[in-house]
């Protein structure tokens, strides 16, 4: 009778154990919010500093671009290309935000397969969050 009684608990204690490693491992990969661990969305920010530049954001394929998010409108106009470098013969433009686009989140998910460049022009006096990943 103790032997079992002693098999009988060593084998609650392993059932006990297995169950919190497993929910241990499964709990790490779950992520915060909506997007599962490893697939977050990277954010920059513009302003009036930014003006007359290209920025580089993602210089390799593999990309999406997930929003803009308009803080205040500008004056100036903001240029989102598919490309890899600033000399990209092949890039495409993704998006085209004019001047005094109105303030609110522009969704896009468009999948930029050669990188991910910013245009940004003399004018520009806006503040804008993007989103890509």
């Amino acid at each position: 009778m103790n032997t079992t009684l002693k098999t009988a608990g060593l084998s609650a204690l392993i059932v006990v154990v297995i169950a919190l490693a497993g929910s241990w491992v499964i709990g790490d990969s779950s992520g915060v919010g909506s997007v599962s661990f490893g697939n977050e969305y990277r954010a920059t920010s513009t302003d009036a500093t930014s003006i007359n530049g290209i920025s580089v954001l993602k210089g390799n394929r593999g990309c999406s671009l997930g929003s803009v998010i308009i803080a205040t409108t500008s004056n100036g106009i903001l240029t989102i290309f598919n490309a890899n470098a600033q000399v990209d013969t092949a890039s495409t433009t993704l998006v085209l935000i004019p001047a005094n686009t109105a303030v609110g989140t522009y969704t896009y998910d468009i999948t930029c397969d050669r990188g991910l460049i910013l245009e940004i022009d003399a004018d520009f006096d806006g503040e804008y969050v993007i989103t890509w990943r």
